[in-house]
């Protein structure tokens, strides 16, 4: 009996089981059996259609590096010296400031 088999099996038992709450524990078991199944057989799918290669790809995001503030004004002292200097470890070049 393969994967798809036994996900077919799997899924007509709920079909037949009634919903309620005595059974929501064994639907629940029956859900995450069928998740497994599907996660093994894309892992089996992946193994058949991938070919040996030297790397990997590594995706690419838009995330920025730096969370913190764009601009310094209105932060005390020593916090506001903190958030320049790594400012400028990142990006190499001097902070924004903001001037009245």
């Amino acid at each position: 009996m393969g994967i798809p088999e036994k996900i077919k099996a799997i899924q007509d038992e709920m079909a037949r089981t009634q919903i309620n709450k005595a059974t929501e524990h064994h639907i629940g078991l029956l859900k995450a059996k069928i998740a497994k199944l599907k996660r093994e057989q894309e892992a089996n799918q992946i193994k058949k259609s991938s070919k040996k290669s030297d790397g990997f790809d590594v995706k690419r995001s838009m995330r920025r590096a730096w969370e913190g503030p764009t601009t310094f004004y209105g932060k005390s002292t020593p916090r506001a010296e903190r958030y320049k200097r790594i400012y400028e470890e990142i990006y190499g070049k001097k902070a924004p400031t903001y001037k009245k």
